[in-house]
């Protein structure tokens, strides 16, 4: 929201497509995000994962070097890691759900947005009430786990909510920097992503 404050035109350019091209770490992002989303759609594990994998691999265009070598390696790890995760999540019964839309709107209360936020947001103020700023904020979820199958539940009934309705709402992360975490913040899942 503060970037649409900051600047429309920019915003709306970016979100229109008018950024730069794709960087190696986005491309690996992107191709890891795929293979994930294919995996757990056709139950990809093992070898077949790994195939499925290097079957995109070259899309990464990682040069025939030593340099070239280390980062397809390090994008093999990661889908090593992504291997290894699947497999406990089977072990367990969890059933997940993949790129799942995501949509909600919100009021943003104006005391938590800064004075030159607040200023720029006033045309979208309502004209009665007016102590909210109406947001939709929309994506996608990369993994959303039923965990209702660690209770007993049978994994393969889809069809209805777990009876205990939890889930885990997980981001997949394939950069180099580890997300910084608090004591608020669940460390679960151990996925080794970086």
């Amino acid at each position: 929201m503060e970037g649409l404050a900051a600047c429309p035109l920019k915003w709306f350019l970016t979100r229109s497509g008018g950024s730069a091209p794709a960087s190696d770490a986005q491309a690996l992002g992107s191709l890891v995000h795929a293979v994930a989303e294919r995996a757990e759609k056709e139950h990809l594990r093992g070898p077949a994962l790994r195939e499925a994998f290097e079957e995109r691999l070259t899309d990464l265009g990682y040069p025939a070097t030593w340099q070239g070598g280390l980062a397809a390696d390090r994008a093999r790890a990661m889908i090593e890691r992504l291997d290894a995760y699947l497999a406990d999540c089977d072990a367990l019964g969890v059933r997940a759900d993949v790129e799942q839309p995501v949509r909600a709107d919100v009021d943003i209360p104006l005391s938590v947005l800064s004075p030159a936020v607040r200023q720029r947001a006033g045309l979208r103020i309502p004209a009665k009430g007016g102590n909210a700023v109406p947001v939709t904020i929309s994506g996608r979820i990369d993994r959303l786990e039923h965990l209702g199958g660690l209770s007993g539940d049978d994994p393969e009934d889809s069809a209805g909510p777990d009876r205990n309705g939890t889930v885990r709402v997980i981001d997949l992360k394939t950069g180099q920097r580890v997300p910084r975490t608090s004591s608020a913040t669940p460390s679960w899942p151990p996925t080794g992503w970086p």
